[in-house]
């Protein structure tokens, strides 16, 4: 191989190739089809100028459409694949805790009406069965529709799993309703509490306030999860924005 196909292999190797299921013979095939289709390029100075960036523009458009597939597909690490993609949008990284014995069933970003770049506010759903891919989103057609409707950009999900906690994370502060509650002070964190009791069921809402944002916290308390098993979630979930 020569220089020329080294640097492409090198670089497909560290952003492509990990992603994908490929033998070694069909990474050799594609790395020397593409540095023929360069080497080509240069037989004239007019058609280099032109050719070679339009062969660019179309294998990052290839690639980013591999990488998004492979993310909208990744169930096997979703709280990181959550993140990367949190982060492009707020332009800054943000924690999704992972709560021992509960699934991610969902996650989206609800952006501003009128300006689809403006993330507001991050929700993330947890049960304790996964269930399937909810039938309203297993199409990317379908899936886009509904960011349409909702104003909203899909992470992840979401499954047919009941959901017991959902968090929603927000750039600023974030009070309780009418002020509401009691303040504690969990692993060095301020945390706003609230347990209510209605005739819907009982559920918790903890309100933890971090350095860049605010997470409000919903556990609904049911046979999957205890009053005392919430107060160690919220444990958990300080001790890891404490980290």
């Amino acid at each position: 191989m020569d220089a020329n196909k080294n640097i492409i292999k090198k670089v497909l190797d560290d952003h492509v190739f990990t992603e994908l299921n490929l033998t070694q013979t069909e990474v050799e095939q594609f790395t020397e089809s593409i540095a023929q289709k360069s080497k080509e390029t240069k037989k004239t100075k007019k058609s280099y100028k032109f050719v070679l960036p339009a062969a660019a523009a179309l294998l990052v458009i290839l690639l980013s459409g591999i990488l998004l597939s492979t993310f909208m597909t990744d169930t096997n690490n979703p709280t990181a694949s959550i993140e990367e993609k949190a982060e492009l949008l707020y332009g800054e990284p943000i924690l999704i805790p992972e709560i021992e014995g509960f699934h991610i069933l969902f996650s989206a970003i609800t952006m501003l009406p009128v300006q689809m770049d403006q993330p507001t506010n991050l929700t993330i759903s947890y049960g304790k069965d996964k269930g399937e891919i909810d039938a309203n989103f297993n199409s990317e057609e379908k899936q886009k529709q509904w960011e349409e409707q909702q104003n909203s950009i899909l992470l992840y999900g979401p499954f047919t799993g009941e959901n017991v906690i959902s968090i929603q994370y927000r750039k600023g502060p974030i009070e309780l309703g009418g002020g509401s509650g009691e303040e504690k002070i969990i692993n060095g964190m301020a945390v706003q509490y609230e347990y209510l009791q209605r005739d819907a069921g009982d559920f918790v809402l903890a309100i933890i306030h971090s350095e860049d944002g605010s997470y409000s916290v919903e556990m609904f308390i049911t046979d999957d999860l205890t009053l005392e098993e919430s107060d160690e979630i919220l444990e958990e979930i300080t001790r890891q924005l404490k980290s």
